[in-house]
């Protein structure tokens, strides 16, 4: 009985061993890869649902920050930039009231400011044609993106935004 059962575990490590075997000496694959500089195709490689994306905002310009979160979708960023004022808005007074404008970057990138005047002063001098400097929360849309949280956080909870014109800031 003895000898059946060394001849057993024998017999069970030996085919244990040529499966482990078969597995690692598996045979190459040919594969026609080339190197290429084609966009599309990086885009294509590299967009892929298994490829994680890590990009630190921070790297980034005022100006690319931006459009980074523009061209991605992304939202709820906080973004510093300066723009010519393209178009005085109403104020918008549906829940909290906002001072509203249309503000056109270096780049041409065009942004809504949406400016809390419940909780900071309206800038009266603001006209098209002027140039202003804000400091806010980015949220994405299709036509640009919208600039707010440009005030004080009255609860500390939030980071705190302003406006900057004719060297007075308004927060």
């Amino acid at each position: 009985m003895k000898h059946i059962l060394i001849a057993f575990v024998l017999f069970v490590a030996g085919i244990t061993f040529l499966e482990v075997q078969s597995k690692t000496n598996a045979e190459p694959v040919a594969a026609d890869v080339k190197p290429t500089n084609d966009i599309e195709t990086l885009e294509r490689a590299f967009s892929s649902s298994n490829y994680q994306e890590s990009i630190n905002l921070d790297d980034f310009s005022d100006l690319e920050k931006i459009s980074y979160a523009f061209d991605n979708g992304l939202s709820d960023i906080q973004v510093r930039g300066f723009g010519e004022v393209t178009k005085v808005l109403a104020d918008d007074n549906d829940g909290s009231r906002h001072q509203r404008f249309i503000v056109r970057l270096q780049n041409k990138h065009t942004l809504l400011i949406a400016h809390n005047i419940d909780l900071a002063k309206r800038i009266n001098t603001l006209r098209q044609g002027d140039e202003i400097e804000f400091y806010g929360e980015y949220e994405w849309n299709d036509k640009g993106g919208v600039v707010h949280w440009t005030h004080k956080d009255p609860r500390n909870k939030h980071e705190h935004g302003y406006l900057r014109h004719s060297g007075l800031k308004y927060w």
